[in-house]
């Protein structure tokens, strides 16, 4: 994926669908923008709809706009879009050809002379989709991606979010639980967005998945037996009494993928072993096992699994496994320790597939150094092992995430 399209929506004072577009010279375009050097599709969707409508295009600013006070352009900003954009139902999020992405971003209507009384080098305008498609003339002034991608809206279904709050009628399949023991508030909503752009961007775009999240609270007894599948996350170990309890509740009895520091816990409570060992950031070398070509569920990412090298993951441990638990599947090894392994219908991923460089080094070491829970020589040590080895592909362990989901 090379671009994103983003395209605020609302309805106007007559009722009807309209779509919020940046006049640039004699085009229209949408608010997305390159996904280069960012940390996932869904950051460069929330930064370059930030970008090209100067932080106007949030609730929260629009409130301020028209109350007069400052416009907000700091961090919680950031995540309010990023919040609202991983929780998008999915008739708002449209794959289009080439693996272009595009969002559907509801805002409250608000007059485009107000809006741009701020704007200098652009202007933001409201064009009705009705009239998006019957007249030809209006349509020279889109690209051919931006129109593919309005050409699959519903606008029927639009209206029934914004008017009613309403989500689509559709057949779901999959609920998937996300419980992030993480319950900080700096790192909840980034890491919930990869999650979902880096490591299971297909089921995110499907119709037929819904997404749950779960972070302070633990998901009730009702909620997780309606539950396709739970995938539980954390940077570091914590095992309180209600974990646990909820841990019990899922080992052996759902699909359970458990990633990071997650994965020792669940590895630990399977019949496996870690021992304790220096705090450890790195970009592992990832090597599938030949019990990988014989996973059901792996059968469709077989071929381009072979033809892919230097397949990697990143990882943040203080651990590291000394025997994984009885009757375990290896899956995929680094260095010869283990790292990918099943059992039952659990799937354990020792390392952090769902992160990304540029959210290592933006946002994730920083907070570690502060919290002293990563050394700065430690993390330099690491940066290095990255910057040496330009030709990242996190493939594999990505699709062995994705191919347990549906498997």
């Amino acid at each position: 994926m090379e671009y994103v399209s983003v395209f605020p929506f609302s309805l106007n004072n007559s009722g009807e669908i309209v779509i919020l577009v940046r006049r640039d010279g004699d085009f229209y375009r949408d608010l997305g923008g390159h996904v280069y050097n960012e940390m996932s599709p869904m950051h460069a969707a929330a930064k370059n709809l930030l970008i090209h409508s100067n932080y106007l295009i949030v609730p929260s600013n629009i409130e301020r706009l028209l109350k007069k006070k400052p416009i907000a352009n700091d961090e919680s900003i950031f995540r309010e879009v990023l919040a609202k954009l991983l929780t998008l139902p999915s008739h708002m999020c449209i794959r289009n050809i080439a693996n272009h992405f595009g969002y559907l971003y509801p805002i409250p209507y608000i007059d485009p002379e107000i809006l741009n009384t701020t704007l200098e080098d652009t202007s933001l305008h409201w064009i009705r989709i009705s009239i998006l498609f019957s007249i030809e003339e209006y349509q020279r002034f889109f690209s051919a991606f931006d129109l593919a991608i309005l050409g699959q809206v519903n606008s029927h279904l639009l209206k029934q979010s914004i008017v009613y709050c309403k989500e689509p009628i559709q057949r779901i399949t999959h609920y998937i639980g996300v419980i992030n023991l993480e319950e900080e508030v700096l790192w909840q909503f980034h890491l919930e967005g990869l999650l979902l752009s880096n490591l299971f961007s297909g089921a995110y775009r499907s119709k037929e998945v819904k997404w749950d999240f779960y972070e302070a609270e633990m998901p009730t007894s009702v909620e997780i037996d309606r539950m396709s599948c739970v995938v539980v996350i954390a940077w570091r170990e914590k095992t309180s009494e209600n974990i646990l309890e909820m841990l019990e509740k899922i080992i052996g009895k759902k699909k359970l993928i458990a990633i990071g520091s997650a994965a020792s816990i669940v590895c630990e409570m399977l019949g496996g072993r870690l021992v304790p060992t220096e705090t450890q950031l790195e970009l592992l070398e990832i090597i599938p096992s030949i019990e990988i070509g014989n996973s059901p569920y792996m059968k469709k990412y077989m071929k381009n699994i072979e033809q892919i090298e230097n397949n990697h993951s990143l990882r943040y441990t203080t651990r590291c496994i000394s025997e994984i638990p009885p009757d375990s599947k290896i899956l995929a090894s680094s260095k010869g320790i283990p790292c990918i392994y099943s059992t039952n219908n659990t799937l354990c991923v020792n390392c952090n597939p769902e992160l990304s460089v540029p959210f290592v080094e933006q946002l994730l070491c920083p907070e570690l150094i502060s919290q002293n829970l990563l050394s700065e020589e430690t993390y330099e040590i690491a940066k290095k092992t990255w910057e040496e080895t330009p030709q990242q592909n996190f493939y594999i362990v990505r699709s062995i995430c994705e191919g347990f989901l549906y498997g």
